[in-house]
C-alpha cells in the first residue's frame, strides 16, 4: 500500500454501486429542488445540487436500510440568478 492511500473495502459488499445505481433527476424537478433548497435553508446553490439531493433520496427510498446517504453541493448560486430565481 502506498503512503497516503487507503485499502479497498473488497471484502464487504457497498449497498451503493455506481455502475448499478445510476440516478437522473429530471431538470424541472433539480430546479425546484434547488429553489426549495435557497427558500428553505437558505442554501444558495445550483441546480445539480437540486439533482444531487433528489438522487440522494432517491437512492435511501430504494434502500431503507441505509442509514446515512452523503452527497456534495459543489456549485453556487450566483450564475443562476438570471434564469431561475429572478421572477420565478
Amino acid at each position: 500500500m502506498r503512503r497516503g492511500s487507503l485499502p479497498l473495502a473488497s471484502s464487504r459488499k457497498a449497498p451503493y454501486d455506481p455502475g448499478r445505481d445510476r440516478q437522473y433527476a429530471a431538470s424541472g424537478a433539480a430546479i425546484g429542488e434547488m429553489r426549495r433548497l435557497a427558500r428553505e435553508y437558505g442554501l444558495f446553490v445550483g441546480p445539480s445540487s437540486g439533482a444531487h439531493l433528489l438522487a440522494a433520496r432517491e437512492l435511501r427510498a430504494r434502500n431503507p436500510g441505509l442509514w446515512h446517504v452523503v452527497t456534495f453541493f459543489c456549485d453556487e448560486g450566483e450564475k443562476y440568478i438570471n434564469g431561475y430565481f429572478l421572477g420565478a
